[in-house]
């Protein structure tokens, strides 16, 4: 489904929701202030708004689990572009584990967006990636809808 956005500059753009890895708020100094990174396979954008206002529009068609960087800040990842978590043993990262991005969704340009630093343990993102994909799945009977399920990758702690 096609997500309608305001980026950055003020341009109308179209984001498909299922190309969606990671929601989160703009932080570093190059990004532009008071905006959400929309992070998709291919590329991004920073959109206008919040990162709840942001997320809540790609909310009814894709399964967002809440979790947080390694420094803290929430970050909304799409619990279908995950593989995966692993325990971080990268030098360069900071933080308890790594969500693994599945190939379907893989960044080729910018690789070192395939693996996000999260603040939580391997186990407690497991479980609660494991728990965004259920409650969407649950949803989507109560709203009689079928969706194409999320492939079956496995990783030492699949998510």
């Amino acid at each position: 489904m096609l997500v309608k956005l305001t980026d950055d500059k003020g341009k109308s753009r179209s984001v498909d929701s299922d190309m969606v890895v990671q929601l989160r708020d703009s932080e570093f100094a190059d990004e532009p202030q008071n905006t959400v990174l929309v992070d998709y396979a291919a590329g991004g954008l920073f959109a206008q708004g919040t990162l709840d206002s942001v997320s809540n529009q790609f909310a009814p068609f894709i399964p967002l689990a809440t979790l947080h960087q390694s420094g803290g800040n929430r970050i909304k990842l799409n619990a279908k572009s995950i593989k995966g978590v692993i325990e971080n043993n990268i030098g360069s990262y900071k933080g308890n584990s790594l969500a693994v991005v599945d190939a379907d969704h893989r960044n080729t340009n910018v690789p070192s967006r395939n693996w996000i630093p999260l603040r939580e343990t391997v186990e407690e993102a497991t479980e609660i990636i494991r728990g965004a994909k259920g409650s969407f799945q649950s949803l989507l009977r109560i709203a009689g809808t079928s969706r194409k399920k999320a492939g079956g990758s496995r990783i030492k702690a699949d998510a």
